[in-house]
């Protein structure tokens, strides 16, 4: 489900600020580690046309590629605090949603959980330090299998 970017990121860097896990050019990011080549002053990435396209160039952020407008222009991750990550499952998709520095504003917060449950988009949401799965009983297993 990899839609074209409709949205700018401008100094949003919440990929790559240590929220994700991921080896960039044998350099680990994981959370409370940036990416290595995360040029914090700029806010953009210093490799940006060498970055690896399997991680950086096919990673979706939700706010960035939101295919039908429904995503308000708060919820941008370094606004909202809520970094959501477009991730498969088979043929479908799920949001992953992490925090951002600091815990959610009830109002994120109940504004990812009601969009999901309209949109019957199986989550997977951080909430202080742990993780909670939102869907039906076959992606939780999924979920579940995958952190074993």
């Amino acid at each position: 489900m990899k839609y074209k970017p409709n949205r700018k990121c401008g100094d949003c860097t919440a990929c790559c600020e240590g929220h994700l896990a991921a080896n960039i050019h044998g350099h680990l990011m994981y959370p409370g580690r940036a990416c290595h080549f995360l040029d914090k002053e700029k806010h953009k990435c210093s490799i940006y046309k060498d970055r690896p396209k399997e991680i950086c160039v096919k990673y979706e952020c939700a706010w960035l590629s939101d295919p039908d407008g429904g995503i308000p222009e708060w919820m941008k991750p370094n606004v909202s605090g809520a970094l959501i990550s477009v991730r498969t499952w088979g043929d479908k998709f799920y949001w992953n949603v992490v925090e951002v520095d600091k815990p959610y504003d009830p109002n994120v917060l109940f504004w990812i959980l009601t969009f999901c449950e309209q949109r019957s988009i199986p989550l997977e949401i951080q909430i202080g330090k742990i993780m909670h799965i939102k869907g039906p009983p076959e992606f939780q297993e999924y979920l579940n299998n995958k952190r074993k």
